[in-house]
């Protein structure tokens, strides 16, 4: 996809109160690709992620979308869409009253933010207060806010979790549709299954490294866990993070 957007990551490290958590990232994304983001819990996954979208600054090195430092975009809720846990709400939130208000700070068109919720089945409980959804609506409303603005690059956490079958099925569709769009999407996920399924590529996040996992097989059952296994350094290896769970 060569006329899809880039996001590019050039000797990229970060310290957090001294210890080096990444160093020397170098990655080279592009719209039109889903992108799999994986790693065990705590070694710099959430990190990387909130660097590729500016809310960290690196130690070293740049990021740059078509070229332009990260840092020195202004409205980044153009560039990116992220699903963040909650967005800081209140509790007493209502579901219908955070979108708008979401709405109104992006910009965003609201015949396309009532086909999110329709679409996602958020319509059905938008009257619900934020501290109220169970894991599968937060997902749903989260995943509302992340798509609203129809970003060039969106950066999904965890999407499934909590999602029954049927949600998840939406969920590929979507993915799949904002991919043939141009968008550039990033996944990360403990669930190696459904990385088998929606990504093209698999950055793996380990002792301070980031780096594309060469061996991952797109569409081929197991070889995302095969790939998180090498990285790890052992096909035994066990992980207490649910791998494939």
């Amino acid at each position: 996809m060569e006329d899809g957007i880039l996001l590019e990551a050039a000797d990229v490290s970060f310290e957090y109160r001294g210890e080096r958590v990444l160093s020397n990232v170098n990655l080279d994304l592009r719209g039109g690709e889903v992108i799999g983001v994986v790693g065990p819990n705590g070694v710099g996954k959430t990190t990387l992620l909130s660097l590729l979208v500016g809310d960290l600054t690196p130690l070293s090195g740049d990021i740059t979308v078509d070229g332009t430092s990260v840092q020195r975009i202004r409205n980044r809720s153009e560039i990116f869409g992220v699903s963040l846990p909650s967005y800081g709400f209140s509790p007493t939130t209502s579901v219908h009253s955070a979108l708008s208000s979401v709405r109104s700070v992006f910009n965003a068109r609201k015949d396309y933010l009532n086909q999110l919720k329709q679409r996602f089945g958020v319509d059905s409980f938008e009257n619900r207060k934020v501290g109220k959804l169970s894991t599968g609506m937060r997902k749903k409303f989260e995943l509302v806010i992340a798509a609203m603005k129809e970003p060039p690059i969106m950066i999904l956490d965890e999407p499934t979790n909590g999602l029954d079958v049927d949600a998840v099925t939406l969920l590929r569709e979507f993915i799949d549709e904002r991919k043939r769009q141009g968008t550039l999407v990033l996944v990360s996920s403990h669930s190696m299954a459904e990385l088998d399924t929606v990504a093209d590529r698999l950055i793996g996040v380990h002792d301070g490294a980031a780096a594309v996992l060469s061996t991952f097989r797109p569409g081929t059952p197991g070889s995302a866990e095969e790939s998180y296994r090498s990285m790890l350094g052992s096909e035994s290896e066990k992980e207490g993070d649910n791998v494939g769970k």
